[in-house]
């Protein structure tokens, strides 16, 4: 494959270095099937040619966990070159916001996730915490009724990335 092992001493700083230079953390990678790593590959090459794609598989296979190794790599890999990443907005049914929010907590802590929706813990206002996230470079997961009442402000937050979570 088109992968090769580097090391640095702390766990969060130690890498495989995929074809093109994007860098995944050891700690993540280590732990991806095959096929999750095939994906992730395709994913970076989709980005290189800044284009979208579309990720189909069965049920149960991982999705989730494979946009966040993605995120998580382009995330390490701008903190190494000293570009700036982010923020990240993932549109989502309201019945697997928290399971992305555990997902991110488990597989990439060092990420900000916040939740724009009611059933977030945000105590402040829509429009405050979307500035928020947008200024910390984290990711903002919402649903598709949400962004219907806050898309001036998701406009102005410019994000790099948009994830539709078709669930």
């Amino acid at each position: 494959h088109h992968w090769q092992k580097h090391t640095k001493a702390d766990d969060f700083a130690e890498a495989e270095e995929l074809e093109g230079g994007l860098r995944t953390p050891s700690r993540i990678w280590r732990e991806l099937y095959n096929y999750q790593k095939v994906a992730v590959q395709w994913l970076w090459e989709l980005h290189s040619q800044r284009v979208g794609g579309i990720l189909g598989d069965e049920m149960g296979l991982g999705k989730t966990i494979q946009i966040i190794a993605f995120l998580a790599s382009l995330s390490f890999s701008a903190k190494r070159i000293d570009k700036k990443f982010g923020p990240i907005l993932i549109v989502c049914p309201t019945t697997v916001m928290h399971q992305w929010v555990r997902e991110f907590h488990k597989w990439w802590p060092p990420l900000r996730v916040g939740i724009l929706h009611e059933s977030g813990s945000h105590s402040g206002s829509r429009s405050g915490l979307i500035r928020n996230i947008a200024n910390s470079r984290g990711v903002l997961i919402t649903s598709y009724n949400s962004i219907v009442s806050s898309k001036d402000d998701l406009v102005r937050a410019n994000f790099d990335y948009l994830i539709l979570d078709e669930g």
